[in-house]
């Protein structure tokens, strides 16, 4: 899969067409590429809970109460943070259940990798199918990763696009599909980038249904080992998104923002606050996701936090600007052959020649390794 979410602000102007280049919806990167850690913040819940509680609890210092008013103290208390949590409900979609939290940090890509390395290794296949409008691109992904933490991932996709990625000692190859395999030298993190977008098809679904769909939980074994099974059904109950909530939320800035430059860097890559907006601008139609259907399930290795198998399925409408569109995602995943994979061989490749073309092109699609 193609990593659309490296494109930056040339893809947010080009939306709703396919690029036969890059294998991919413009403006809709293909959902495994969509996980990165600048693309893809948590959705808000313990910590703005909390957020919101430590300012309501400073109201209460604010007029002293005698003390025979006890009563009406703890009627105070009990309207404050029922107010806090409406107002957090309302900021996240619905209100987070235990499973529900449990579910997305599950899912989250990075702990997935974590997993896949503490359980030695195995043999990860996907499918990941999205729509929007009358343009669909489906990915199949193959992951073997053997017991020293080397791979080998090759997907495809129903466009005639596709890559194959090893990684075998300290060396990197790669190869487009229907070119040449080419070596050099990893270079971190891209390994784990990599790793990251092989396994975040469920992560891509996850980020429309989540806030909109009701999680339930139970444990179960299978094949001698403790399993936790979540099941996920649309939340009938879960507010449409406001107008004002999401303008607000799109165009805002945050703190954190605010502190980002605008000048290019030394090496003449892509400032920093143009990458976050470019991002920003990618992600802002998620806002507007109304659920029509969905439905799905989850088993995850309760020891190891392994994903062994995950079906997601969700239809949706949205708006980008004044359009609206209509969407579907589909995501198959299963994991076998866990500490049993054979160990991964270098394929025959030819090695990169580095010149200055490609030093040039390095720097504006891995901003964040030019200084490595």
């Amino acid at each position: 899969m193609v990593r659309a979410g490296r494109q930056g602000a040339a893809i947010a102007a080009m939306p709703g067409s396919y690029d036969s280049v890059m294998g991919t919806l413009r403006g809709f990167p293909n959902p495994p590429a969509m996980v990165r850690a600048g693309q893809s913040p948590a959705a808000p819940h313990a910590e703005d809970r909390l957020a919101g509680a430590q300012v309501s609890w400073r109201v209460l210092t604010f007029r002293p109460l005698p003390p025979h008013s006890s009563i009406l103290r703890l009627a105070i208390v009990f309207l404050l943070l029922l107010g806090t949590k409406t107002a957090c409900d309302r900021k996240g979609g619905g209100p987070k259940s235990a499973p529900s939290v449990a579910l997305e940090a599950a899912l989250s890509p990075e702990r997935l990798v974590t997993a896949l390395k503490k359980a030695r290794g195995g043999h990860v296949h996907a499918v990941t199918a999205f729509a929007i409008d009358d343009e669909t691109v489906a990915t199949t992904t193959d992951l073997w990763m053997d017991p020293k933490g080397q791979f080998r991932l090759v997907e495809t996709n129903d466009r005639d696009g596709g890559r194959e990625v090893v990684h075998h000692g300290s060396d990197y190859y790669i190869g487009l599909r229907h070119s040449k395999m080419t070596r050099r030298q990893a270079r971190d993190p891209e390994p784990e980038w990599t790793l990251g977008e092989a396994l975040g098809g469920p992560w891509a679904a996850w980020e429309v249904l989540r806030g909109r769909v009701k999680v339930t939980a139970r444990e179960e074994t299978r094949d001698g080992q403790t399993t936790v099974l979540y099941e996920i059904e649309r939340d009938d109950s879960a507010p449409p998104p406001s107008d004002e909530e999401a303008e607000e939320e799109g165009d805002g800035e945050s703190a954190g923002d605010q502190n980002v430059s605008d000048e290019p860097g030394e090496d003449g890559t892509t400032p920093a606050r143009a990458r976050k907006g470019a991002a920003k601008a990618l992600r802002k139609w998620r806002e507007t996701i109304v659920l029509q259907k969905a439905n799905g399930a989850v088993r995850i290795a309760k020891r190891s936090g392994m994903l062994l198998g995950a079906r997601l399925e969700a239809e949706f409408t949205a708006r980008r600007g004044d359009r609206r569109l209509v969407g579907r995602i589909r995501v198959e995943a299963n994991t076998q052959k866990l500490g049993a994979v054979a160990a991964v061989k270098a394929p025959k490749a030819e090695e990169l020649k580095p010149r200055q073309r490609t030093i040039l092109e390095e720097r504006a699609l891995l901003p964040d390794l030019g200084s490595k």
